[in-house]
């Protein structure tokens, strides 16, 4: 069965548009008339698409016509900086600027955890082990909260109380990488016994608030905390830290084959970089894309890490060829700044 490329794109125009990729058609726009759009994100069986705004997030049907959420998640009082799916699209998570990480229930739209980070949340990501999820701050902070435990388990400072911006991890939760407002970016080898635990199965400060969190309906995490035996936190091994850039890196992100990060750019360029798991040594520039004309925002690879993303200020999004370095479409229509991407491959 062929399959399709479709490209979601989402800003200050209020609106989400629905791209496809190769041909560069918007076939679909939906609008999200509470606020601007920080993020978006498909679940993992790319039929439904998170939109996370200021104060709320919503899910939309990708694949139908239906021009209203299928669901709306009410409790953040501020922008909402990150939002993704555990790796079976049971629940989802979110990171806000009103300083609080939180997971949902897809079904009911209800809160099952709210974690108090005391600072605005800029990133959020969740592990490969599926039960911590990693934050930043404006303060500086990186921390990771345990979901079966209900606690916060881990707290990093890099670099004093200098704003982290973006964190990008390795899709086997392997690296860690968090740029800041200075331009700095720190990467840590990440380790967990759980993880490699359930590889090998399947291959043969009180932290929350208010008391007990509620548990999602679909039992999940229910499930998750009954069949798992108590297990260490994350461990962070400093790898290597270098400057890609003088001011802000809007976005980092690795690539699907975890040789590469991108680093978005205030200055219009995208910035690539060699993945070393080896410490000490700078990583390596691997090439310079650009420019856009103003702020780069938003980035996503292609799954087979030969083509990238991206939005920007200068209201397009651009697909580009990695081998070449070159622009091989744009997607112009939005009226307004561009601020999230997401991609989805659909079987037609």
């Amino acid at each position: 069965m062929p399959k399709k490329v479709l490209l979601a794109t989402g800003g200050y125009d209020h609106t989400v548009r629905f791209w496809e990729a190769a041909s560069g058609i918007c076939y679909r726009t939906l609008q999200f008339a509470e606020s601007h759009i920080n993020r978006l994100t498909f679940s993992p069986d790319r039929e439904c698409l998170a939109v996370g705004g200021s104060q709320r997030i919503v899910l939309f049907d990708a694949v139908g016509n239906s021009p209203n959420p299928v669901v709306a998640f009410e409790g953040h009082r501020g922008n909402v900086m990150s939002v993704g799916y555990e790796s079976f699209g049971s629940w989802l998570y979110s990171g806000s600027e009103d300083g609080t990480v939180r997971t949902w229930d897809l079904r009911s739209g209800k809160q099952a955890h709210v974690f108090h980070n005391r600072a605005p949340v800029t990133a959020a990501v969740l592990h490969a082990n599926q039960r911590e999820i990693i934050s930043c701050d404006a303060a500086g902070n990186i921390r990771t909260w345990d979901l079966l435990a209900n606690r916060l388990n881990r707290e990093l400072k890099p670099q004093g109380d200098v704003s982290i911006c973006s964190a990008a991890l390795s899709s086997d939760g392997a690296l860690l990488a968090v740029c800041n407002h200075h331009g700095n970016c720190f990467v840590w080898g990440v380790g967990d016994k759980a993880l490699a635990a359930t590889a090998a199965d399947v291959s043969g400060d009180d932290a929350q608030e208010g008391g007990a969190p509620q548990t999602a309906s679909d039992g999940a995490l229910e499930h998750a905390a009954a069949s798992e035996p108590e297990q260490a936190p994350l461990d962070f091994q400093p790898l290597t830290t270098w400057q890609p850039h003088s001011r802000y890196v809007l976005r980092a992100v690795f690539s699907p084959n975890h040789k590469l990060l991108a680093t978005a750019l205030d200055s219009g360029f995208i910035r690539l970089w060699n993945v070393s798991r080896e410490g000490g040594e700078p990583w390596q520039q691997n090439r310079v894309l650009g420019r856009h004309q103003r702020w780069v925002w938003d980035l996503v690879f292609s799954d087979n890490s030969e083509f990238l993303f991206s939005c920007s200020s200068d209201k397009r999004a651009c697909l580009w060829e990695l081998s070449s370095g070159s622009v091989i479409r744009t997607y112009d229509a939005h009226k307004l700044a561009i601020t999230a991407v997401a991609l989805s491959v659909t079987s037609v």
